[in-house]
């Protein structure tokens, strides 16, 4: 008789195992679905300020996959590891190449290559540090401001402002005397078959 009550015991308590299971794991996702969001809000934030002493523009640092590709690049790596990180066997080179980008990162930031420990162990902390520290970018510009140089502008001629001239006063023509002709000497008749000039004529009454 006193068995009965043990196996109904029992048999409760097994019944209300998987709704605490259950209810334990919701807790846990939603645990973990949390963290994970404010770990990649304060990573991208942190990100972006070390985007902005590179020269890089600071939104990139939100954006997924294309912040670790540009942090390779500004490394001085190939940004395409950033997309084989979720390949298979391809990914731990991927990782190899991006601690070496924080290795960089690091130098250009003027830390030791010793620096690039902090961020294999504490990647926050290596981010934190970097990002509100008083180091200033030593590597030149970030890779997307190195675009060539357009050609110069080609001066464009100024139109000169309009001035108005003055009327031009012309003098009036002062009035001219006429030329007086040119006297001309009388021509004498000449025999034009005699070249010796005419004699006068004689008087015939003597």
């Amino acid at each position: 008789m006193d068995i009965e009550p043990y196996s109904t015991t029992t048999t409760a308590t097994s019944g209300a195992d998987p709704a605490m299971a259950m209810a334990a794991a919701m807790s846990m996702l939603l645990f973990i679905l949390i963290a994970t969001v404010v770990a990649y809000v304060v990573s991208s934030f942190l990100l972006g300020r070390i985007f902005k002493k590179a020269g890089a523009e600071q939104w990139i640092a939100w954006v997924p996959i294309y912040n670790n590709w540009k942090m390779l690049e500004i490394g001085g790596q190939k940004g395409f590891w950033a997309i084989l990180m979720f390949v298979p066997i391809a990914n731990i080179a991927a990782l190899v190449f991006i601690v070496m980008a924080a290795l960089e990162i690091g130098k250009k930031l003027g830390k030791s290559s010793a620096f690039v420990l902090l961020y294999i162990f504490a990647t926050v902390v290596w981010l934190a540090w970097l990002a509100f520290d008083s180091s200033t970018w030593q590597g030149g510009v970030a890779v997307d401001q190195q675009q060539p140089q357009p050609y110069p502008p080609v001066a464009e001629p100024q139109a000169q402002a309009y001035q108005p001239t003055q009327p031009q006063q012309f003098e009036q023509a002062q009035p001219q005397a006429p030329e007086q002709p040119i006297e001309q000497a009388p021509v004498q008749n000449q025999d034009p078959y005699q070249n010796t000039p005419p004699t006068p004529p004689q008087n015939p009454i003597q």
